[in-house]
């Protein structure tokens, strides 16, 4: 009877044994996967430190290779956000191309850490776009400047020509002015002193107009010479014309060396029809 009792109290302590410890391996368990469920949702929510507390809190319930694999994952997906990170000073040195590349070479196993590298590589995307035009737009702003410029200096330089043609009219129009001038005055300070002869021929000018025409010429283009630096003679030795014409010689006063022969045209008011050189 007594070995029976004992029997049986053998058995309920193994039962009670039995009982409690899958109570409290349910219990633990219970545990284990709230803690994993609260580690997944920081993980998921980009919360990475949390989640590898709690994760690392799981190693001490359980001993689990895919926890292990998602600590890992943690720690590649730390430092892919700091690559993200690394990427915004690129970005405002305007080398969009270089931070698209690394952008590109972010791989991860995160959702979330994937979804920042998407959004990263738009936001790029956009800034250079937005960029491109307005270097597009500066250039286009540059080249219409430079035409205008260009514009304005040819508007310029036809005035300049212009303005100096109009000058030289002016100034040839004064040369001419004064050269005019210059003839009347040479004119009126002839004084030969030559007696008149009356012409052979009523329609021809006198010996004496035909000498004053050729000396006022020859003075005119001698402007270095005055009429008391030159002396003339009627080549032929007369007052009259020869061969219809009078034949005037300019010579210096001091020398008699001839310096200019004329043929007068007498007919029309008188004009000089050649001039030889000695």
């Amino acid at each position: 009877m007594k070995r029976k009792r004992f029997i049986i109290l053998i058995l309920l302590i193994i039962f009670l044994g039995v009982v409690t410890s899958y109570y409290l391996h349910s219990k633990n368990e219970e545990k284990y996967n709230k803690i994993l469920s609260s580690a997944e949702k920081f993980e998921k929510d980009g919360e990475f430190e949390k989640a590898e507390e709690l994760y690392k809190d799981s190693l001490k319930l359980k001993n689990n290779k895919v926890v292990s694999s998602k600590l890992e994952d943690i720690n590649k997906s730390k430092e892919n956000l700091k690559k993200l990170e690394q990427v915004e000073p690129i970005v405002k040195e305007n080398k969009f191309d270089y931070a698209l590349g690394s952008l590109n070479a972010i791989v991860d196993n995160s959702t979330y850490v994937m979804d920042k590298v998407d959004g990263k590589k738009q936001e790029v995307i956009k800034l250079k776009s937005e960029y491109e035009e307005l270097i597009k737009k500066q250039k286009q702003e540059e080249e219409d400047r430079k035409n205008r410029e260009a514009e304005e200096q040819a508007k310029q330089n036809a005035q300049i020509k212009q303005n100096a043609s109009v000058n030289n009219q002016k100034n040839n129009s004064a040369t001419s002015n004064s050269a005019k001038t210059t003839s009347n005055n040479s004119k009126s300070k002839l004084n030969l002193n030559i007696p008149y002869y009356p012409p052979i021929n009523k329609a021809y000018i006198s010996w004496d107009k035909a000498v004053y025409i050729a000396v006022e010429d020859f003075l005119n283009k001698n402007p270095n010479l005055t009429q008391n630096d030159i002396a003339f003679y009627d080549e032929y030795g007369s007052t009259t014309t020869v061969d219809g014409s009078y034949w005037i010689t300019i010579c210096e006063a001091s020398t008699k060396k001839d310096l200019s022969r004329y043929e007068i045209q007498p007919t029309c008011g008188g004009c000089v029809a050649k001039i030889r050189t000695p």
